[in-house]
C-alpha cells in the first residue's frame, strides 16, 4: 500500500545521499519450465556510496514469466548498510514484494538493553511492559504475558554482551498513526554459558533519531541457528520474539547418535530407516541402519521454529 511513499523516498535517499554506485554481482538467478511456458526469477546486487556509509541494494525481478505476465518487472529493491543482511527484507515472496529502505542510524540505544536486565533481575515484567510504546500496547492483547517470557529469558546467566557494530532506521507509517514514525533498529550480542544470541531491539522515534523516544516497537532474540523470515523477527509486527531452538548431533556407537535440543521439539530424519527413540524432554537417540549414507539430516521443529543439523557417522 506504500509502495508509491516508498519510491518518493528512495529517490530522495539516490538524488540527495548517494555519491556512486557499482556492481557487486552480476545478475543471477533461476528459472522454472513447464509444458505452458517458463518463469525466470533474478537478482542483482549493488553498492551504494554516500558520503557515511556503504549500502547494499539487491533487486530482484521476473524478467519473464509465460504463467502470468502481471508478475512481469521489479518484485522488490532492498537497500541497507552492508553488514546489516537482517534488513534486506525484499524477496519474491508476497510478504517480500516493495522497497524497503534502512539507514545508518547515527545513534544506538544501549541504555534500553540495560533497562531490560535490571528489570528481569528484579523479576518486574510490569517494568518491561512499561517500556512499549502505547502502539504496541494497543496492538498486541498479549503483550504483558510475552513481557513476562522476555523477563525470564534475561533471568538466565549472561556473562557477557556487546553491542553488534551497527544500528540502522528506517521510516514507517503504522496503521492508526498519523504521521511516518522513525524505527531504530539496535543490535546487541548475548552471551551465556550454553549459546550465543542476537538481540534486536526495535523502537519508535518522532521525527528524527534526536526526536522524542515514543518506547519500544520489538525485542527479538534469536540464535545463529534460526533460518527463518528475517520480518518474522520484530518487524512485521510489535512484541517480543524469541527464537532458541538448537539441535545437535553426536555419534555415540557406529550405529547410534544422541541428538541433544536446547527446548522440546520435535525431532525427524531425512532417512526413514533411521529409528528415533525420545529418552526425555530435550534428548533422542537414533538408531542408523548398517548400510545408510554417509550423512544423515536431522530436523527439530518446535511452533514456527526450524532447525537442523548434519551427522556423519564416518
Amino acid at each position: 500500500d506504500n509502495l508509491p511513499e516508498k519510491i518518493e523516498e528512495f529517490i530522495t535517499f539516490v538524488n540527495e545521499e548517494m555519491v556512486s554506485w557499482e556492481y557487486r554481482a552480476p545478475a543471477g538467478g533461476s528459472s522454472s519450465s513447464d509444458e505452458g511456458g517458463i518463469r525466470m526469477d533474478r537478482s542483482t546486487e549493488f553498492y551504494i556510496y554516500t558520503d557515511k556509509a556503504q549500502y547494499l541494494c539487491k533487486i530482484s525481478d521476473v524478467p519473464m514469466d509465460d504463467f502470468d505476465t502481471n508478475n512481469e518487472g521489479f518484485s522488490s529493491i532492498s537497500i541497507a548498510p552492508v553488514g546489516s543482511r537482517v534488513c534486506m527484507y525484499g524477496n519474491l515472496e508476497e510478504d517480500g514484494m516493495g522497497l524497503f529502505l534502512s539507514y545508518l542510524g547515527e545513534t544506538r540505544e544501549e541504555g534500553t538493553l540495560e533497562r531490560l536486565l535490571d528489570l528481569a533481575a528484579n523479576q518486574d515484567s510490569g517494568g518491561i511492559y512499561d517500556l512499549y510504546s502505547d502502539y504496541a500496547k494497543e496492538t498486541v492483547p498479549d503483550l504483558p504475558e510475552q513481557a513476562e517470557a522476555l523477563m525470564e529469558f534475561l533471568q538466565r546467566p549472561i556473562r557477557s554482551w556487546e553491542f553488534a557494530n551497527y544500528c540502522t532506521t528506517e521510516w514507517v507509517r503504522l496503521p492508526g498513526t498519523e504521521a511516518p514514525l522513525l524505527r531504530r533498529l539496535t543490535m546487541f550480542t548475548l552471551h551465556t554459558d550454553e549459546e550465543t544470541y542476537t538481540l534486536l531491539i526495535r523502537d519508535l522515534l518522532d521525527g528524527s533519531e534526536t526526536g522524542e523516544n515514543l518506547g519500544l516497537y520489538s525485542v527479538a532474540i534469536y540464535t545463529d541457528a534460526y533460518s527463518g523470515n528475517c520480518k518474522t523477527m520484530g518487524w512485521f509486527n510489535p512484541g517480543v520474539f524469541i527464537y532458541q531452538l538448537t539441535i545437535s548431533g553426536k555419534m555415540e556407537q557406529e550405529d547410534t547418535v544422541l541428538l541433544t535440543t536446547t527446548i522440546e521439539a520435535d525431532v525427524a530424519c531425512d532417512v526413514d530407516s533411521v529409528v528415533l527413540r525420545q529418552i526425555d524432554a530435550l534428548t533422542w537417540e537414533a538408531t542408523l541402519p548398517p548400510d545408510g549414507p554417509d550423512s544423515y539430516l536431522f530436523t527439530a521443529e518446535a511452533g514456527v521454529e526450524h532447525v537442523y543439523c548434519y551427522v556423519n557417522p564416518a
